[in-house]
């Protein structure tokens, strides 16, 4: 819809293009490889990103057309990472890919759906006020940035 939407898009799919890419590439060795930063296997980073993006990219959504934000805390988040975890400490490589391409293609559609004036518009995650462009960058690209740092660590790469 926008310039600015375009952008979001263009970058939100740069990372999730990379994510997946180093998904694809990785070994059986790397997928069982612990990540430091969460606690928890390569593989189940990778599902958890692949996991969060269309949920990440609902928030924005809402904040972007005044809809409800769920509300959440930290220790919200947390526990429901830790399930997630442990639920998924078993995830597929194979599933895992199918589901970073088809919600990565999901969330860049919506980020292009996005006029500017929707992305100013505000809402508060975490207990932060921000704009719905600020949560595309810091959480929904952020998000992904971070463990694809995280997984590459991991690896060796």
């Amino acid at each position: 819809m926008g310039q600015r939407g375009e952008e979001l898009a263009s970058k939100f799919e740069q990372v999730n293009n990379e994510f997946t890419g180093a998904v694809e590439a990785c070994s059986d060795a790397d997928w069982a490889a612990m990540c430091k930063s969460e606690g928890w296997p390569f593989g189940v980073t990778a599902h958890h990103v692949a996991q969060s993006t269309p949920a990440i990219a609902g928030l924005i959504g809402a904040m972007a057309t005044g809809g409800a934000v769920p509300a959440l805390t930290p220790e919200l988040l947390d526990a429901g990472n830790a399930a997630h975890a442990k639920e998924h400490a078993n995830c597929a490589k194979d599933e895992t890919l199918r589901m970073l391409r088809d919600g990565g293609a999901a969330a860049a559609a919506a980020m292009r759906g996005l006029g500017d004036d929707q992305l100013d518009k505000t809402g508060t995650f975490l207990g932060n006020e921000l704009t719905a462009a600020q949560a595309a960058e810091g959480i929904l690209i952020g998000h992904i940035a971070g463990h694809l740092e995280s997984i590459k660590a991991s690896a060796g790469a």
